[in-house]
């Protein structure tokens, strides 16, 4: 059965949300690092782990490390990885939300950097491996290397973004909510965030992307042809826009005082 609605009330700074499917081996290493973020920037920020019924024992993993400040969301329902962060997203406390991968391909320092972009007033944030500054792993497998670069570029005229598959991302909890519901089975679900709140305003954030150093990758060609279905899916979304009338809210203002 899926764990019960976290309902602490003290909340917290912001939401740090971590779909994960087999990754056992890497997980406490992950809150680890970011338990010494915690530390090291004086932000009080929850960890939300949702796991797809692991059959490596991710989530038990998590559970025996018994940190007050993480959460485990055990889901027994259809595996989608988008799935898993909305559900994240919905149990959730902070009004700044932040998905990052389990693998430590994101790397959790670069957590603070993304949370003060967000109170600075930007409505998104992206951990970005293009904008000046950020970097890919040397190791990182040419195929994929090009794969991204190629993604990023397809869909770079409906996300202001130096890299909108990144993955690593902040976000406002309104903006969220102009997003509306999510049912993408796609595995960008930050990509599908921005073209759907109509969100303009992006700030990157320079990290440097590591090649996951345990496990495999999740990438597969059902991804890529899942990935260019809601490539289509949102074209058809912004496209519709323009002769529309009249336009809606877009999520790139200000937050009311």
């Amino acid at each position: 059965m899926p764990s019960p609605p976290i309902t602490p009330t003290d909340r917290p700074a912001a939401s740090v949300i971590v779909p994960t499917y087999n990754e056992a081996a890497i997980i406490a290493t992950l809150i680890r690092r970011l338990d010494d973020v915690r530390d090291r920037s004086g932000i009080d920020f929850e960890l939300i782990i949702v796991d797809d019924d692991s059959p490596d024992g991710t989530a038990a993993a998590a559970h025996a490390l018994e940190a007050p400040w993480v959460h485990v969301v055990d889901r027994r329902a259809l595996r989608s990885l988008s799935g898993a962060v909305v559900d994240g997203f919905a149990r959730a406390r902070a009004d700044v939300l932040v998905v990052m991968d389990a693998d430590l391909t994101h790397p959790p320092e670069a957590v603070p950097d993304l949370i003060a972009a967000i109170r600075a007033g930007a409505p998104m944030a992206i951990g970005s491996r293009y904008v000046e500054g950020g970097t890919t792993d040397p190791r990182w497998p040419t195929w994929r290397r090009l794969a991204s670069r190629a993604g990023s570029m397809l869909v770079r005229p409906i996300a202001r973004t130096t890299d909108p598959l990144s993955g690593f991302l902040a976000l406002r909890r309104d903006v969220l909510a102009a997003a509306g519901t999510i049912r993408t089975r796609g595995f960008k679900i930050g990509l599908e965030i921005i073209v759907r709140a109509r969100v303009r305003r992006i700030i990157d954030i320079p990290i440097h992307f590591v090649d996951r150093a345990r496990g495999t990758s999740k990438a597969s060609a059902r991804e890529a042809a899942r990935f260019l279905l809601q490539v289509g899916r949102l074209y058809a979304v912004a496209l519709g826009r323009i002769f529309a009338t009249p336009r809606g809210p877009r999520a790139d203002r200000e937050p009311h005082a």
